[in-house]
């Protein structure tokens, strides 16, 4: 029997997590686990493969699929949003308008670059 990966999760629980809702479904699973790319910023050391057998690839991607909806539709419903006011367009902030400060500030940083090239201009000639 040849098995795929279907996923590959960086987290022991997520891994336990998408074996039990696989076999749940009569999906037989095997974590593997790898060592981390240490190019990659992670804070386990292990990552985990979510292996199946190649006949049930499709079934255990759909599977997850389905998982990652429910759980989306969950962390939508905990904020206290409904799933249509999550996805509409949100409302642009105005831009904001450069208070006094702000403005005397860069007008100083200018007129500093513009007075240091000035002079490096007239010590050139």
């Amino acid at each position: 029997m040849r098995l795929v990966t279907v996923t590959t999760v960086r987290d022991e629980g997520a891994a336990q997590v998408a074996k039990e809702a696989l076999n749940d479904r009569g999906i037989t699973v095997e974590l593997r686990p790898q060592r981390i790319n240490p190019y990659f910023a992670s804070m386990t050391a292990t990552v985990y493969e979510v292996r199946v057998a190649e006949r049930d690839a499709a079934a255990a991607e759909e599977a997850l699929a389905h998982i990652e909806a429910q759980l989306e539709q969950a962390l939508i419903a905990q904020a206290g949003a409904a799933a249509d006011e999550h996805e509409a367009d949100e409302p642009k902030p105005e831009p904001r308008r450069f208070g006094a400060a702000q403005t005397l500030y860069f007008g100083l940083i200018f007129a500093g670059v513009l007075l240091i090239a000035l002079y490096v201009y007239w010590e050139g000639r």
